[in-house]
């Protein structure tokens, strides 16, 4: 393993590799390697290449960067000392012909998956292509992906899914979008695509709330298939908190040979006195090509605290 480090401001250069080290001390007319603030350190399994005429460094074979709180590890990578930034992406192995290494990178708050990627540690911003990053409890895929210094994101040709492979079997395909960090998703047209197959139901826009806790939004829909109603959207819908006592969601089911059911229900709590839910469902299903007597239920529950004088259930 060789390890480097790139001393900032005062242009000396590290080098280590197994038990050798050698420093290289600027001469007083030379100009500065290194526009870093801080040490960067960078590592490689296979080898490091010094380009001094670009002042370029470039590792190959599970490279390594770590700068400030900032990590990346990739197959190749390519650093620019005097620009503060970085290139990586994955190789393709002789044996398997198949892409390896491709970049992680990760900070104090996110992390993600890229095909390929360029980052500026000064300027903060970067491009990257190919992205796959976890969002709350769903994962986001993005084409091509900008990174702005607020931490925001902008994503071309993205996709949003429950699933967690990284060729999903169901997802929202957006045309554009843009990640609030601990906020929410919006995304511009998109539409839902199930076995790569799109459902034609143009959604115009929308977002997906990721913040911790109660949030409003859209509740993207498990995908399946039963034996009787053929492939289904289920649990689809919207959620919204409306308030500290009161909420509402809507949730829809649809299936491939013709039954749908869609159901309303709401909470409510007023703490130390009173809580409960209300819930209506409506069906209309097939059976035997055959469309049933459609069927309804209608649900309430209510508990009074017993701390109050009254106490009724119902």
């Amino acid at each position: 393993m060789i390890c480097n480090v790139v001393v900032a401001q005062d242009t000396t250069v590290v080098r280590q590799t197994d038990t050798t080290t050698t420093r290289t001390q600027q001469k007083p007319n030379q100009k500065k390697r290194s526009g870093f603030t801080n040490p960067v350190v960078y590592s490689s399994q296979d080898s490091i290449i010094f380009k001094v005429s670009d002042n370029e460094v470039q590792t190959y074979g599970d490279g390594k960067v770590k700068y400030e709180n900032i990590d990346l590890e990739s197959e190749f990578i390519e650093l620019d000392v005097v620009k503060r930034e970085v290139f990586a992406k994955g190789m393709i192995d002789d044996s398997t012909k198949q892409m390896v290494g491709t970049p992680v990178y990760k900070d104090a708050s996110d992390s993600f998956d890229a095909d390929s990627m360029r980052y500026n540690f000064d300027s903060k911003q970067g491009l990257a292509f190919g992205i796959y990053t976890k969002q709350d409890e769903a994962y986001l895929h993005g084409g091509r992906t900008k990174i702005h210094n607020n931490k925001e994101i902008h994503i071309e040709h993205g996709k949003y899914t429950t699933c967690d492979e990284k060729c999903p079997h169901f997802y929202v395909e957006m045309t554009k979008g843009k990640v609030i960090v601990d906020d929410k998703i919006v995304f511009g047209p998109s539409w839902v695509v199930v076995d790569e197959i799109p459902i034609p139901l143009i959604i115009p826009f929308g977002y997906f709330p990721i913040t911790k806790g109660r949030s409003n939004g859209i509740i993207i829909p498990t995908v399946g298939e039963e034996t009787a109603k053929g492939y289904y959207l289920r649990n689809g819908g919207i959620y919204f908190g409306l308030g500290e006592y009161f909420d509402y969601k809507w949730l829809v089911d649809v299936y491939s040979l013709g039954s749908w059911r869609t159901s309303i229900s709401s909470n409510y709590k007023v703490r130390y006195r009173f809580g409960g839910n209300f819930s209506f469902t409506y069906a209309s299903l097939v059976t035997n090509e055959i469309r049933q007597t459609p069927t309804f239920n209608v649900k309430w529950t209510h508990t009074q605290i017993q701390k109050s004088p009254y106490s009724p259930n119902f």
